[in-house]
């Protein structure tokens, strides 16, 4: 894997300017630590640093074809580039490299962008068409790899990290308005945006041109991705997903190279544990953490799966590596994992995250595995039961429901919100996975000073309609998962993902989001997906014999997080002081009233109220992380209500390079 960048001209008479480029390069160094490549000509840039999985010190980029007429800068991993580079052999292209993602150069050459339907693998890339004066940036249709950019009136600015991005000079910090809102609805912002207004998501399966000064974005052809193509093996769709699940593990192989499982002891994990130790014969090591008991719920477990992942482990004989954290130790490291996650993205499951693959570089990994995919592909998260309620509710008229509701609102009665909700299309009601701040609670919470104009409210509701589109006719559950697989999945777990492994050197891969895993996984009924109480119904079906059958029935647990009792624990006065601070660099966003409310609600709201103060004070850590790094290479940022003002980064601790360069 790699981190790139790329100054792409509006005008090919104007030059690059190279200390800039090699700014954006030097930032992404962590993502590269096996070297370092940059080309400039007039009119374009482009720059990486490579972490060598694949062609070892013969895959060295930017890479070109033949006849020096196309360049390529790529951040991914090709999985069938052995077959592609046989037929392009055979087609008489000449390789000059070892790397596996060469073949995107020579399938350019020889098919233009048809070509890319070839393709099997994770990438976002930048191709430099010299002959057409053309620059094309994709980003692959899962979105397993990150890819940013901004357009300025005289360039198109590229990077695989915000802050790379912005240590382009003319990359500003304002406030987007509409995004945060999305934010603090959502935890993360999906789609083409971020908090920042100047900088901008390639979303997945999208690609930017630039020709002739003008930027075109177009949403590529992955409906070959994304539709089933009609295969059956002997009618059972059981062993039909069986043999995905182990082509998508075998794709993904890295042999020759150090690698390990993140294992929670949980269904996905220990099936990718299962599956390499069915190809390799031996099976890796494993990486597990846990945390100390918070002092405040002594008696409870649900923060240390410590046995379960031991056990799992001992069963297929890895070597184990575990290690366990006080409350104050992630407190010190919270202000380098906010940072390192290059935009506020508000899910807590970033801190066992960072720790495990800080853990994994530190014993030599260079690839760890994830069972990242299957929840958000076949049902494994607790809030897809609800609809279950819906389906019985709905046996009773709307009209019927909507006065029950009102009574028990009226009366402060459990069961309002699944009534209302019984009637109202899902993309009314349903704010994803990782849902915080209601709309009601937004507005409530707005500053009168802060740029979000409410009387020009968005609306995050008409953000999900759109991403539905044509799905619109599926079924609850299947509406609720497409709105999980096209905006949580991408803009949250795998950015999220990519982003933490590679602060330390480590490739993350997923391959339970194989291209054709996924495209079984949208053909799956809602049967396949929920039975009873137990989501991935039709998985653990199809592997039912070759996992425990504790492991079979466990609920999911995932690297769980003690979040509300820290927030209202050990963390609780330097949260609150953090919040409140008279320089807290989000303060003029927030009405003080409704934070001292969140801060100090009953025991019976803290739950949710922690994953309300999470989102509020990973965007405060954030800000404070990118005006640290951004003031120090200009400090003429303006003041104005819309923008962010300078802090100093010692008051915060914050990080001045990336960890472990």
């Amino acid at each position: 894997m790699c981190g790139i960048a790329a100054i792409l001209e509006k005008s090919d008479h104007r030059s690059v300017q190279k200390p800039w480029l090699k700014a954006m390069q030097y930032r992404l160094r962590h993502r590269g630590p096996d070297g370092a490549g940059w080309h400039v000509e007039p009119g374009v840039g482009l720059a990486m640093t490579r972490l060598a999985i694949v062609g070892g010190t013969l895959g060295q980029q930017p890479i070109w074809n033949e006849r020096h007429t196309l360049a390529l800068v790529c951040n991914g991993e090709i999985y069938n580039y052995q077959g592609l580079r046989t037929h392009l052999e055979g087609q008489g292209h000449q390789f000059s490299t070892d790397s596996d993602v060469e073949v995107l150069v020579h399938l350019y050459e020889q098919y233009g962008e048809a070509g890319l339907a070839r393709v099997r693998g994770i990438y976002a890339f930048v191709l430099w068409d010299r002959v057409a004066r053309k620059a094309w940036v994709v980003r692959d249709g899962v979105g397993v790899k990150p890819l940013y950019y901004a357009e300025t009136e005289q360039e198109l600015v590229v990077a695989s990290e915000v802050r790379s991005l912005l240590k382009h000079p003319g990359i500003g910090l304002e406030w987007s308005a509409q995004d945060l809102q999305v934010y603090h609805a959502l935890r993360f912002v999906p789609g083409h945006g971020t908090v920042l207004k100047d900088v901008r998501k390639l979303p997945p399966g999208y690609s930017l041109t630039l020709q002739g000064g003008l930027v075109t974005l177009t949403r590529l052809d992955v409906a070959r991705m994304f539709s089933w193509r009609q295969q059956t093996v002997g009618g059972d769709r059981r062993l039909l997903l069986r043999q995905l699940l182990f082509q998508g593990v075998k794709r993904q192989l890295a042999p020759g190279v150090q690698s390990g499982v993140l294992l929670s002891g949980g269904l996905d994990s220990t099936l990718l544990l299962a599956l390499q130790t069915h190809y390799q014969g031996v099976a890796p090591d494993t990486y597990t953490v846990s945390f100390v008991q918070p002092w405040n719920r002594p008696s409870r477990l649900e923060y240390d799966e410590r046995a379960e992942a031991a056990q799992v482990a001992a069963r297929y004989g890895s070597q184990h590596v575990t290690a366990r954290f006080t409350a104050e130790e992630v407190w010190q490291h919270l202000p380098h994992i906010i940072a390192d996650l290059d935009e506020p993205i508000a899910d807590p499951t970033a801190i066992p995250l960072w720790l495990v693959a800080r853990l994994a570089g530190r014993q030599g990994c260079r690839v760890i595995y994830s069972g990242e995919g299957l929840d958000e592909l076949f049902g494994g998260y607790d809030v897809y039961r609800q609809v279950k309620w819906h389906r019985w509710l709905q046996r009773l008229p709307a009209q019927s429901r909507l006065r029950l509701a009102a009574i028990l609102r009226h009366l402060q009665w459990p069961g309002a919100g699944v009534l209302s909700r019984s009637v109202q299309p899902v993309w009314e009601w349903y704010q994803g996975v990782g849902g915080a701040f209601l709309t009601e609670e937004m507005k409530r919470l707005w500053a009168d000073t802060s740029p979000v104009q409410l009387a020009n409210v968005f609306s995050v509701q008409s953000l999900f309609r759109s991403l539905l589109g044509e799905t619109s006719k599926q079924s609850r559950l299947g509406q609720m998962m497409q709105l999980d697989i096209s905006a949580w999945l991408p803009e949250n777990t795998l950015m999220k993902s990519d982003k933490l492994s590679m602060a330390h050197g480590v490739e993350l891969r997923v391959p339970f989001l194989d291209e054709d895993l996924v495209s079984f996984a949208l053909s799956a009924k809602d049967s396949e997906r929920l039975h009873g109480r137990l989501g991935k119904w039709l998985v653990r079906q199809a592997v039912a014999d070759m996992l425990p059958g504790d492991v079979l029935t466990r609920r999911k647990a995932g690297f769980t997080v003690p979040l509300s009792a820290w927030l209202f624990g050990e963390w609780h006065e330097r949260v609150r002081d953090i919040l409140l601070h008279h320089s807290a660099l989000a303060r003029e966003l927030y009405n003080h009233q409704e934070l001292e409310f969140w801060l100090n609600v009953p025991y019976g709201q803290r739950r949710r109220a922690a994953r309300l103060l999470w989102v509020l004070l990973t965007l405060e850590w954030w800000t404070a992380s990118v005006i640290s790094e951004k003031s120090r290479g200009d400090a003429s940022w303006g003041t104005r209500s819309t923008k962010i003002e300078t802090v100093s980064a010692a008051r915060w601790n914050l990080p001045i390079d990336p960890p472990g360069i």
